[in-house]
């Protein structure tokens, strides 16, 4: 192989794992904006499927919202740090190297959470979650993408 395909080669992957790290981070910021904020997703998303506001609910229905909050913070906050550790993990140990486990890990789990995360934010039709999403869905395409046909080819 020549010298100057072997530093393509080593380009598309060093897009695709700062791709994936970006995504890492992304997922991260979103699960502390959960533990965090919980009622800014979590009204948007309430109002625009119940038609009710959350400040109203919540002031009806102090229980069942402090419930919707311990959820929100406890699973969504804690699976976006989880998830995020999992990533930065397969990024650091194989991903920047190019191996293929890591380029199909990455693969199924994006495809089932980000998949996952569009069914909930249309279903739910919350619009800022939406938009996350889509930012989530992009950085994923161009880490899968790009070094694609490089990583695939290795033996």
């Amino acid at each position: 192989m020549k010298e100057r395909d072997k530093k393509m080669e080593s380009k598309l992957i060093t897009v695709g794992w700062i791709a994936a790290l970006i995504m890492a981070i992304w997922i991260l910021l979103g699960g502390l904006m959960a533990a965090v904020v919980p009622d800014l997703p979590l009204s948007i998303g309430f109002e625009n499927y119940t038609g009710q506001s959350w400040s109203d609910f919540a002031s009806a229905n102090p229980k069942l919202a402090e419930l919707y909050r311990i959820l929100h913070r406890g699973g969504i906050g804690s699976l976006g740090f989880s998830i995020a550790a999992l990533v930065i993990g397969v990024i650091l140990t194989g991903y920047r190297k190019g191996e293929k486990w890591a380029w199909f890990t990455l693969l199924i789990a994006g495809i089932f959470g980000w998949g996952g995360m569009l069914y909930i934010s249309i279903a739910a039709r919350n619009t800022l979650v939406l938009v996350l999403t889509i930012i989530g869905i992009t950085l994923f395409a161009i880490t899968i993408l790009v070094p694609a046909r490089v990583i695939l080819a290795r033996k």
